[in-house]
């Protein structure tokens, strides 16, 4: 066919850039020609005999090279493809990062031992200071939380987190005087590359968190900006018993995400309106209530919450439009209301002042996802779980994405790393539950369900079990079950079901809800593969695949 040619062509086009970028591309146009094939008669075997005609033979040398050729690349990216599995983040590969540290949290030894909080904040900054170089591979806080007075040596923990480099550190605060001692050891051979202990007044500890983060860089041959080091200084909190307020917010979050406790949701919540009581011209409080309510909504799925995401984005963007946050938050909430090119635009912005923000890439990568631009979506998804390896949503979103692109083997990876970190949490078994009726495992299915259900009597308000649920009966062609459970209308239960015509409706009147790759790939709509309207939606997706690929494509990690 004209279109195998035009991927042979490409596959082996002079110009490296004119080459397929990523595996995933190469595989969904080969998928593509497929399903051509499989849609034109003309293209199957004929029943009549076939009399071959003479060939010459020096063509057929050519072609033949030239799909030798072509499997050979495809092997050799199918290869590279699956070596990818890995069942934990050392194994992760990339070519972003020149050098990579975990800065893991201080040890308080103050008298009381009642610092942690301000422990984790000291590490935090540090942290995000380092985050600003782009060759520079730094995990994130909520990641080395969980090594707090590990047991484990500093290679293991270093293999664990995929790095090179281990800074450790101790902090003992008593009034205003801070003492720390900090050490950069190089994990595989516990080689100290440099050492420092400060002591001074919490009035420098901003100019100290700067002084320790350059020498970080130096130590491992990197160097930030001249414009980094100057936003540093510029953007320098000015109050500082909004700073300290700010880092008991954040050990409430992060402790949050982990337990998915409410009542550690509601006090981060109260200690920022203390925040707000104190200065409400201070940006702080109103970004840290905007990924308050974003992570929350995240659980629950209430509308309140996303209310009040958008409230606070509008605030923050109204007292300081140009942090790399608010421009982050200003895509996000433009890609809510599908203005998909400011959405971008932003993102873009964000993304070149703070390369390696997990938080940013997440956020990128989720777009790309909601568009069914899937393997992009990988791309700043991978590049976040490298560097955030224990935030729950980015390794399910991936799994997800997996899911969706007809690789199962991934998807199990993800969404077994995600339930090694949260076994309970409901939103992540829901989405587990959608891949195994999937994968055809009807009874580990029921028996993930069962195990929800007992889960959701300590979490009334969630509902993502519901729709799972009405999936699997769906699939096990219990009509009547899965209608009731229904909130909305589902193209996959209604094609599960035999409600086709219902079903086409809802696949033609959601265009980015069920996109080109998500109907290509999705065993649920097997029963609509030989209607002519499913192939006309088809064929509508894949247009719209490719404009949006080539539209909105153009960022990287």
């Amino acid at each position: 066919p004209m279109e195998l040619e035009r991927i042979i062509l490409k596959t082996l086009a002079k110009n490296p850039d004119e080459r397929y970028q990523h595996v995933g591309d190469l595989l969904t146009d080969l998928r593509m020609v497929r399903t051509e094939t499989d849609k034109h008669p003309s293209s199957k075997r004929s029943k009549k005999r076939f009399i071959p005609k003479k060939r010459n033979g020096k063509r057929i040398f050519v072609l033949s090279a030239i799909a030798f050729v072509l499997l050979l690349s495809v092997l050799f990216l199918l290869g590279k493809k699956f070596l990818f599995i890995e069942k934990t983040t050392q194994n992760l590969q990339s070519s972003w990062w020149q050098n990579s540290i975990a800065v893991l949290p201080f040890e308080d030894l103050s008298r009381k031992r009642n610092q942690t909080y301000f422990c984790d904040g000291v590490t935090d900054d540090i942290i995000s200071k380092l985050s600003k170089i782009k060759e520079l591979k730094v995990i994130n806080l909520l990641s080395v939380l969980r090594y707090r007075n590990s047991q484990k040596d500093l290679n293991t923990i270093a293999k664990e987190l995929g790095v090179a480099n281990i800074l450790r550190g101790s902090l003992r605060k008593e009034g205003d005087l801070l003492h720390i001692n900090v050490q950069l050891i190089k994990a595989e051979n516990g080689f100290n590359l440099w050492g420092e202990t400060y002591d001074f007044s919490m009035a420098n500890l901003f100019q100290i968190q700067e002084q320790v983060a350059t020498r970080i860089a130096e130590a491992l041959q990197l160097q930030f900006s001249p414009q980094t080091l100057s936003d540093f200084a510029a953007n320098r909190p000015k109050d500082l018993e909004i700073y300290e307020y700010s880092l008991k917010v954040k050990e409430l979050i992060n402790t949050y995400l982990i337990s998915n406790r409410e009542d550690d949701f509601q006090r981060a919540l109260k200690m920022i309106q203390k925040m707000i009581a104190i200065d409400s011209t201070n940006v702080q409080p109103y970004m840290w209530s905007t990924w308050c309510y974003q992570n929350h909504f995240s659980m629950t799925g209430n509308p309140h919450d996303s209310s009040m995401v958008t409230k606070y984005i509008h605030k923050t963007v109204a007292l300081n439009p140009k942090l790399a946050e608010t421009a982050a938050l200003r895509g996000w909430e433009y890609f809510t209301k599908r203005n998909f090119d400011l959405a971008f635009k932003y993102y873009q912005k964000a993304l070149k002042k703070i390369p390696n923000m997990p938080e940013f890439n997440h956020a990128v990568g989720l777009s790309y996802y909601r568009l069914g631009l899937y393997h992009i979506a990988l791309r700043f998804l991978r590049k976040a779980y490298e560097v955030n390896p224990f935030y729950l949503f980015t390794g399910g979103v991936i799994a997800k994405t997996y899911l969706n692109l007809g690789n199962l083997q991934q998807a199990q990876l993800y969404f077994e790393k995600a339930q090694e970190l949260a076994p309970e949490n409901v939103a992540i078994l829901s989405d587990y539950v959608i891949f195994l009726l999937r994968a055809g495992q009807k009874k580990k299915a029921y028996k993930v369900l069962q195990k929800i259900e007992k889960l959701q009597l300590n979490y009334p308000w969630l509902s993502y079990s519901k729709y799972s649920k009405a999936l699997y009966f769906a699939v096990t062609q219990e009509k009547e079950k899965a209608l009731k459970l229904l909130k909305s209308r589902s193209a996959q239960v209604y094609a599960l079901i035999g409600m086709r015509d219902e079903a086409m409706k809802e696949v033609q009147r959601n265009e980015y809800k069920y996109p080109y790759l998500f109907l290509l790939n999705n065993p649920f709509f097997d029963s609509l593969r030989g209607d002519p309207r499913f192939r006309k939606v088809l064929d509508q997706r894949k247009k719209l695949y490719e404009e949006l690929r080539e539209r909105y494509g153009y960022l990287s990690p």
